[in-house]
């Protein structure tokens, strides 16, 4: 047993000499290990979290819109803000006019360089088609906004096969049942979601692909990338 004594020192001799770390190192760089590796997996938690609830409320918005239509016997549509200029990025659930209400004609593409002319034309046509609409108050108090780790990439419809990326957009809910065939795009840094919606039945197909890391492009260029996969993935469907 003496011996034994004896020996417990050499033990921790290659910890304590020059040649080593000492015992208070290992228990620094363990701690640092810990704070790092927590605040990682919290980090993707908040995201994780983030993603799940702005996933919840847009179903959530998505079959509201559907019921809002038929009750009030008007068009109804999920209006998004996109954020391309100032201003957070947010959606809302509005009702307009009745079903008799003629649509204008699909915008120009959000790719298609305009004119000056244009541009305040389709300025002024935006402002009068929203001053027909007035949020639902009723399912949200305040307006739903994207959180910072989330972002809303772009949306689109069957109807001008377009992966719009402009300022506003809107998928449209008609009082006879029927509704734009639409996809709406959004994600994270480490994935990106789309829920697609069908015209005529209440289904929400849902599609989460993973990000692939790519040193080589920002985040914005690999979401826009996966996300217009997806999108044309379900314009061939």
């Amino acid at each position: 047993m003496k011996n034994k004594r004896h020996n417990l020192p050499h033990l921790f001799r290659g910890l304590c000499g020059p040649g080593g770390f000492s015992l208070l190192e290992i228990l620094i760089a363990l701690v640092l290990m810990t704070f790092v590796f927590s605040f990682v997996t919290n980090v993707n938690f908040t995201d994780r979290q983030a993603l799940d609830d702005i996933t919840s409320n847009l179903e959530r918005a998505i079959r509201y819109s559907s019921n809002e239509t038929a009750i009030r016997n008007v068009i109804v549509r999920l209006h998004f803000n996109l954020g391309q200029g100032s201003g957070p990025q947010e959606y809302k659930v509005e009702y307009g006019p009745d079903g008799n209400f003629v649509m204008p004609a699909p915008r120009e593409s959000s790719s298609v360089v305009l004119t000056e002319a244009e541009e305040k034309a389709l300025e002024q046509e935006t402002k009068q088609m929203n001053k027909k609409f007035n949020r639902v108050r009723e399912l949200f108090d305040e307006t739903p906004q994207f959180p910072k780790s989330v972002r809303l990439i772009a949306v689109g419809t069957k109807k001008n096969k377009e992966f719009y990326q402009g300022q506003e957009a809107a998928i449209y809910f008609y009082p006879n049942g029927e509704k734009d065939e639409g996809i709406i795009l959004f994600g994270t840094e480490a994935e990106v979601v789309a829920l697609a919606i069908p015209a005529f039945t209440f289904d929400i197909d849902k599609i989460v692909r993973p990000l692939v890391d790519n040193p080589n492009d920002e985040l914005p260029e690999r979401q826009d990338k996966l996300a217009k996969e997806i999108f044309e993935e379900w314009l061939r469907k």
